[in-house]
């Protein structure tokens, strides 16, 4: 990941790469924050990494970069997202748009573009990539 961000950025960074427990005790103030979770979802960001989370977020980076991969699991929770969000049925978008809206309340960043992948030849989505700034969003979906 390191290498990747260097090169694709092309720019001389630093880039620190640490689990997420480390990174989140660390003090640092990046521009740019990824975290590559292999099991965020919406339940566990409320949850779980709620605490971490809020360190990456009082750190002020300029954008935080997140995966989300509740898609792979989606079709059997969606009727427990669609009460834990009050509402009659739920469609994945409208999971992501409860995810940026969450974000913006608890942290003051928005969502702005996602990107999503299925498995081919699949409507399914999978994992979500989207990416945070301060300020309030404007959720663009976009399959990957």
């Amino acid at each position: 990941m390191k290498r990747l961000i260097r090169w694709s950025l092309g720019l001389p960074i630093q880039v620190e790469q640490a689990d997420f427990d480390t990174a989140t005790q660390k003090e640092l103030a990046p521009d740019l924050t990824v975290l590559d979770f292999g099991n965020l979802t919406l339940m566990r960001a409320q949850g779980q990494y709620r605490a971490g989370l809020g360190r990456v977020f009082a750190q002020a980076p300029a954008a935080v970069v997140c995966t989300d991969i509740e898609g792979t699991r989606f079709p059997l929770h969606r009727k427990d997202y669609a009460k834990r969000l009050k509402v009659a049925s739920l469609s994945f978008e409208e999971y992501l748009q409860a995810v940026a809206g969450w974000f913006q309340s608890e942290f003051g960043y928005g969502m702005g573009d996602c990107f999503h992948a299925g498995r081919a030849g699949s409507l399914r989505p999978e994992t979500a990539v989207f990416i945070l700034k301060p300020g309030p969003g404007d959720l663009r979906v976009h399959p990957w």
